[in-house]
């Protein structure tokens, strides 16, 4: 869960007049409170915020790009480029293209497209990588958390 709130919602004993300048009071009184129910919403690692925000800013963008970025290379974003890299990349021995390509699917693309907030387009030998609306969303939700 990202915080411990409580969602609710009051029903209240009567509503007010309609009132065209809004002066008037909208309710009055509580009649029942009823507790809504809590949705549990998880924030993507912090490498994934990171890489969406990299789309978001210079999107459509190439998996070299992308691997570019991992590496602490490439455009910066707002929010900071980690100067020693990103963890898929760093944490790992990648020593061809072919192993960093390998890195990039499957400790990003696949985890970002299995939640539906990238797509991605072939481009003749490329593939370009976008965010869907959803993942524009997530990174709105989430973005607080890279930057500093």
């Amino acid at each position: 869960m990202v915080t411990d709130a409580v969602p609710y919602y009051v029903e209240p004993e009567r509503y007010g007049e309609k009132d065209a300048q809004r002066v008037k009071p909208v309710s009055h009184g509580v009649k029942n409170i009823k507790e809504l129910p809590a949705y549990p919403i998880d924030a993507p690692e912090t490498q994934l915020i990171y890489v969406m925000e990299y789309i978001y800013r210079n999107g459509p963008v190439t998996k070299k790009e992308l691997i570019d970025f991992g590496q602490g290379n490439g455009k910066s974003i707002p929010a900071g480029t980690l100067a020693e890299g990103l963890p898929f990349i760093t944490d790992h021995e990648a020593d061809s293209d072919r192993a960093r390509y390998r890195l990039l699917e499957t400790h990003v693309l696949e985890p970002l497209a299995e939640k539906g907030f990238i797509q991605t387009k072939e481009v003749g030998r490329r593939t370009d990588v976008d965010l869907t609306e959803e993942g524009e969303n997530t990174l709105s939700a989430f973005r607080h958390l890279i930057e500093t």
